[in-house]
């Protein structure tokens, strides 16, 4: 094989990289084939469930405001990474990124059993609704 030499790059080859399998990861965001973002938001939704698990063990002990900044800092970031790729994406899969956020809502105020809506909750928490 045959490379690019950069000669900027301080003399190293470049690669053209050929995707080998079902998916791939880079960046940290998912990727098939396809470019079907399905992978990513099961993923997402994996880890931020993860998180939620955790922080309800340890309700009791934090105040509105930590759990709003655990809420943001643990969870939201982790939905606003890279969320320009989630444009275009089927409704499905923006509705099961929502129940993420609607479990956010019910571990900062405390809601038991589901709500018909979250809005004026996520809007308390400057984060913005579907």
């Amino acid at each position: 094989k045959r490379g690019i030499n950069a000669e900027y790059g301080g003399g190293v080859d470049i690669f053209p990289v050929s995707c080998t399998g079902t998916a791939g990861k880079t960046l940290g965001v998912y990727l098939d084939t396809n470019l079907n973002m399905e992978r990513q938001v099961c993923n997402v939704r994996k880890q931020c469930g993860l998180i939620l698990k955790n922080l309800w063990q340890v309700h009791r002990c934090l105040d509105h405001a930590t759990k709003v900044l655990l809420i943001k800092q643990l969870i939201i970031s982790r939905l606003d990474y890279c969320n320009v790729l989630y444009a275009g994406m089927p409704k499905r899969l923006l509705d099961s990124l929502q129940k993420t956020l609607n479990s956010c809502v019910r571990f900062v105020f405390g809601l038991h059993g589901h709500q018909e809506d979250y809005s004026r909750y996520l809007k308390q928490l400057h984060i913005l609704p579907n």
